[in-house]
């Protein structure tokens, strides 16, 4: 939803930053990723998202992180792979990422509590906005040529959070 709203209504950030912190992750999490699912996301942040990764930075589980790698690198384009860098801890991080970039936690100035709470109250007050949206759909039947997918491929598909940086803590 946030993805889908900052989309439509708000300019469009030239690049974005990931950040994974896989400190609380253990090969128990990589086991519940669905096959057919991960594939679904990763061709909706390829080909269907309008933003351009600058870079993908795993912090805190270098063997998990190269466990991962297998895991997406079937469905992950070449030049995503070679975006993505691991980092041992927030001191090898900020050879890439600006200090005030980062949250709280780790040093920086960024109050995540803070713009988790401004972000949920502006979504509730769009509410009127994702209703129209979920009205809008693709005619199929008016493409030119087959179809690229399957009727099927995306019926489970989720948005990512959208945001300049996005930091995944696996606890």
């Amino acid at each position: 939803m946030v993805c889908s709203f900052y989309i439509n209504k708000v300019k469009l950030i030239e690049e974005y930053l990931v950040i994974l912190d896989l400190d609380g992750l253990t090969k128990n999490h990589l086991n519940k990723f669905e096959t057919s699912v991960l594939k679904k996301f990763l061709c909706y942040v390829q080909q269907a998202i309008p933003l351009k990764v600058k870079g993908i930075h795993c912090l805190n589980n270098k063997s998990l992180c190269d466990d991962i790698m297998a895991l997406i690198k079937p469905f992950i384009r070449t030049q995503i792979v070679s975006k993505v860098h691991v980092q041992n801890d927030v001191h090898d991080l900020l050879k890439n990422v600006p200090m005030k970039c980062l949250p709280v936690e780790y040093g920086g100035t960024v109050k995540c509590k803070v713009l988790h709470e401004k972000t949920k109250k502006k979504l509730s007050d769009k509410i009127p906005f994702f209703k129209e949206e979920e009205k809008q759909i693709v005619n199929e039947n008016k493409r030119i040529g087959p179809p690229k997918v399957t009727e099927d491929d995306f019926i489970d598909l989720f948005y990512c959070n959208k945001c300049i940086l996005t930091i995944i803590i696996f606890s």
